[in-house]
């Protein structure tokens, strides 16, 4: 019996030495692996930036920054208009001030520094969700896999350089996620004010914000703590947040109470919709599916299989024991409520999103991190039946395949990933919205200026969006083209929008298209 205890305790001991070597090279691993993703991320971003077109928003809200700006700072009149009144505008005068700093006045300089710009608010919501996954599973290895996702998610990708909205209210919710998670771990007056400062720009941006400090109250009240402190935590958090929401929103200077309450009847009474399932539905507000259905044509497959199973997952755990998921994983719970709250509330009120989901793109860190959680529950299940390390190599194995996938198709197709469905294009054809921003007419006027040796070329565009675009053109490229009226026009560019996505010119004048996946999302005819 001596014998075979020394004979394994010599066998047992290299085996520890092993796996200590191992732990310890994860250890190493972990900032090296972590760092180098962030840096190749950051390093495409400045690679792509001057990649895009110009998005149909952009305009209107330089617009809208640069007022913002001279109002604030310079004197000038109160900018007039739907924006001011119900949409902060911190982001846009922060751009508005880089161009004054760096003296931009080149169309495709300013252009481009906001796409850059927009870019690096989409590079730290990476980051933050990065934080808020370690809050969430612990280790390093599920939050860099979500990170990947995230980054190899093309719509959410291509958004990242060129939506001014929706991907600043993106940021502030994941910021103010994260904010309310280090709250939670330790209730401290500056932590509770960085968080009070995040939500009160995320409710100025979103009126879907305003759960954000709900949210707080629910989790600072399951709190393991005495009933005096969670009402003094609570009423300092509260009073806190109105005086920096006051602050921060200008349009509440003058009346915050009444202007509060306009902003939320204005966001809530707007009919939403747009080209689903071949027509128009923004008459009539958008169908209860609209949401669902968009976010599962526009998603990669494998992270939707895996979000429903975590989605699921969290459900049953909250029903069966909301108590202890607030308390012992307040970051699974409150993914949980971030993702399924906007959407409750889409069902229960009449707010108006359009354009597919991107009004709705901040609850896709929710989304992934739910994603993860489908993840680890499915290797604990298949791991019963076939063992950790074979179920491990199915799933990784199975991810592996769909973002190696979908990283070749946004490369293939780079600068178009708005483009992109999960379900086979041809499909999506004529029954959903292709290039409504119009991003594709700066590739169509490239093309024309190629292949037209012409000092003078008369281009006919069917979105306005198309003009915006020729200011990232060179500028003796620019000089080059004169927008006009269609019977005066060499050349007719048409993203199809306009005509319910039915090809209206005549198909023997079509001298090129751009194509995402033999789907064509810009015309170009010759006259």
């Amino acid at each position: 019996m001596t014998f075979l205890r020394m004979c394994c305790g010599q066998h047992h001991q290299p085996v520890m030495e092993i796996r200590n070597f191992c732990r310890l090279c994860q250890q190493r691993l972990r900032p090296v692996l972590t760092l180098c993703f962030f840096a190749i991320f950051l390093v495409i971003g400045v690679a792509a930036f001057r990649d895009y077109g110009v998005s149909a928003d952009e305009p209107a809200m330089r617009k809208f920054g640069n007022d913002s700006f001279a109002y604030l700072f310079l004197g000038g009149p109160a900018p007039a208009g739907q924006d001011w009144a119900f949409f902060n505008p911190v982001a846009q005068v922060m751009m508005r001030g880089i161009e004054l700093a760096l003296g931009l006045t080149d169309g495709a300089d300013i252009w481009f520094m906001r796409h850059f710009f927009t870019f690096l608010m989409f590079f730290l919501t990476v980051v933050l969700f990065y934080r808020i996954a370690i809050l969430s599973f612990g280790g390093w290895k599920a939050p860099l896999l979500g990170s990947v996702m995230f980054m190899l998610s093309p719509r959410l990708f291509a958004h990242g350089f060129y939506n001014p909205k929706d991907v600043p209210a993106m940021l502030f919710f994941t910021m103010s996620a994260w904010t309310l998670l280090r709250l939670l771990e330790k209730r401290t007056i500056p932590r509770l004010c960085v968080h009070a400062v995040s939500a009160a720009v995320l409710i100025s941006m979103r009126p879907f914000g305003l759960m954000m400090p709900a949210l707080a109250m629910v989790f600072l009240c399951a709190g393991r703590i005495s009933t005096a402190k969670k009402v003094a935590s609570g009423a300092a958090y509260l009073l806190v947040l109105a005086l920096i929401l006051i602050l921060v929103w200008p349009f509440l200077w003058h009346d915050p109470i009444r202007g509060l309450i306009g902003a939320l009847f204005n966001n809530a009474s707007r009919l939403g919709g747009g080209f689903y399932f071949g027509e128009q539905v923004s008459a009539a507000g958008v169908p209860w599916h609209y949401l669902p259905v968009w976010i599962g044509i526009t998603t990669p497959v494998v992270y939707s299989l895996f979000f429903v199973i975590g989605f699921s997952t969290l459900w049953i755990r909250l029903v069966m024991h909301p108590l202890r998921l607030l308390r012992e994983k307040p970051a699974s719970a409150l993914a949980l409520f971030w993702f399924s709250l906007p959407i409750a509330a889409l069902l229960i009120f009449p707010i108006g999103i359009f354009d597919e989901w991107r009004h709705m793109l901040f609850i896709y860190p929710a989304f992934l991190l739910m994603a993860l959680e489908g993840v680890q529950r499915l290797i604990l299940i298949l791991g019963k039946f076939r063992g950790t390390l074979a179920a491990r190599l199915v799933i990784y194995g199975l991810l592996g395949f769909q973002m190696g996938s979908t990283g070749i198709w946004m490369l293939r197709n780079h600068p178009f990933e708005y483009a992109y469905f999960s379900i086979p294009a041809r499909l999506a054809e004529g029954k959903f919205e292709l290039d409504y921003w119009g991003l594709s007419y700066r590739a169509g006027l490239e093309w024309v200026l190629k292949n037209d040796a012409r000092e003078h070329i008369n281009v006919f565009v069917a979105a306005r969006t198309g003009k915006a675009a020729a200011d990232t053109l060179p500028l003796k490229d620019w000089n080059r083209l004169y927008f006009v009226e269609p019977g005066e026009a060499n050349y007719i560019l048409d993203n199809f929008r306009g005509s319910g996505y039915a090809h209206v010119f005549a198909e023997e004048k079509k001298a090129h298209a751009i194509t995402v996946d033999g789907v064509e999302i810009l015309g170009i005819y010759r006259r």
